[in-house]
């Protein structure tokens, strides 16, 4: 199986994701991670290769993981798409010769549309946290005003449950999963089973705190203020989230007006402070990826250009190497030896006859 952990932001997907490894499930390579930080003490359990897939599918749409009221899946260009299409099938070949395998990275929730075609054995696991501790965490890592982490929450929430109905999934809560660690570890490698996931096991209980480690949360759920500050959208969304029943929804519905207009209202604005695990300082707009695609195109022609020319230098040494080989048979061979002997033997009596004259 392939096991694919959705979440938002700050929402827990690392810690759940470093359980299911501990599980058993392939990762990947130490260096193909994204490595841990003062924000993330146990690491971010997000691949490289993934994330920078994801960035550029967004950036291509003229998008970005905090800028989304545009995006839609159908907006990446169908150039950026074929390109996406290679490489991911690349990377997934590559970790299919270790299932279960499992990959996270919150873009996912928006562009699992497009990753899930790739797929031919995928597990979901949904992981969602209160929308208001997403908020408080986002404002303080990046200045975003409760309200717009919210709407980020939403919309990345509802994108997710659509890109997965229909497969075998599951919803995973972080408070739930903070609580009791070992607990929730092992319910979830037990549902995980249920989805068909083979292989696993249930770590041990050390094992298991030393990961889950309940101080690391620095933003808890505050019930408190839900109703002021969640319209009542978000609010159905949530219960549903935590009693199950999303899991019953034939998709996640439309983000809410209220979500969209402030989502909108913050990309006017410019977003906010750029986020730690966003893009780098600046990205290039629409239209230089496109330039630069073409650039690239360039490059690939000459890359293939290069190969090919390389390839016939390579069979032609082949062709060399073999002829070769059969000359070195023919001189061992019994007759060559029998006519090299004769011709030395002919030689040495035509010397003597000379000499007797």
């Amino acid at each position: 199986m392939q096991i694919v952990v959705l979440g938002m932001h700050r929402s827990g997907t690392s810690m759940v994701t470093g359980l299911i490894h501990r599980m058993g499930a392939y990762f990947g390579s130490e260096d193909s991670a994204t490595g841990a930080s003062a924000e993330n003490a146990k690491g971010f359990w997000e691949r490289r290769d993934v994330r920078d897939l994801n960035d550029a599918l967004l950036w291509s749409a003229g998008c970005d993981w905090h800028e989304v009221s545009r995006f839609r899946p159908g907006a990446v260009p169908a150039r950026a798409r074929r390109r996406f299409d290679a490489a991911a099938r690349r990377l997934i070949g590559g970790l299919d010769a270790h299932r279960p395998w499992v990959i996270k990275e919150p873009r996912l929730c928006l562009l699992f549309p497009l990753w899930r075609p790739l797929l031919e054995a995928p597990a979901c696991v949904l992981v969602y946290r209160c929308p208001l501790a997403v908020a408080r965490s986002l404002a303080k890592r990046n200045g975003f005003p409760l309200p717009f982490g919210i709407a980020l929450w939403e919309r990345y929430v509802r994108d997710a449950l659509s890109a997965s109905a229909g497969l075998p999934r599951l919803l995973v809560g972080y408070e739930e999963v903070l609580a009791d660690p070992v607990t929730a570890c092992r319910r979830l490698r037990r549902r995980l089973a249920g989805l068909g996931v083979e292989g696993l096991r249930d770590p041990g209980r050390e094992e298991i705190l030393r990961f889950a480690d309940p101080s690391l949360q620095h933003h808890r759920d505050a019930g408190g203020r839900r109703q002021e500050l969640l319209n009542p959208e978000q609010l159905r969304l949530f219960q549903a989230l935590e009693d199950g029943t999303a899991l019953d929804w034939e998709d996640g519905g439309a983000t809410s007006a209220e979500a969209r207009r402030i989502l909108a209202r913050e990309e006017g604005r410019g977003g906010g402070p750029r986020a730690a695990d966003s893009a780098p300082e600046s990205e290039p707009p629409a239209t230089e990826v496109e330039r630069l695609y073409a650039w690239i195109d360039k490059l690939e022609e000459a890359y293939r250009r290069q190969t090919e020319r390389y390839r016939a230098l390579e069979e032609a040494y082949r062709q060399r190497q073999a002829e070769h080989r059969l000359a070195e048979a023919l001189v061992q061979s019994l007759p060559w030896r029998v006519a090299r002997k004769a011709y030395a033997l002919g030689r040495a009596a035509l010397a003597a006859m000379r000499r007797g004259r």
